[in-house]
């Protein structure tokens, strides 16, 4: 058993630069999907007010996106093109296009 020798405050201030590194890391990710096509496996309604409907892209990124008027067919289960609009450090937001 080894004693744990590394101050609190080192511990705080190692896990706030993993953290910003992270941060960093996935919203630049995230950033270079602004303007692509994403194929998105729908998985229901959203809670979010900016969208009607979530999936998962093949990345596993979460996307929120309004169901398109024109086609309001679309269901949990199915694959529907998504392009991206915006992003945060987790999550996309765009509007379905057509494959």
């Amino acid at each position: 058993h080894l004693e744990d020798d590394v101050p609190r405050e080192t511990k705080i201030r190692r896990l706030q630069e993993i953290g910003a590194a992270w941060k960093d890391t996935a919203f630049s990710r995230n950033s270079k999907k602004v303007g692509t096509v994403q194929r998105v496996l729908v998985e229901g309604k959203s809670d979010l007010k900016d969208a009607s409907l979530t999936g998962r892209s093949e990345s596993n990124t979460r996307v929120f996106f309004h169901s398109d008027p024109s086609d309001p067919k679309i269901r949990p289960g199915q694959v529907v093109s998504v392009q991206i609009d915006r992003t945060t450090t987790t999550s996309l937001f765009g509007h379905p296009v057509a494959a």
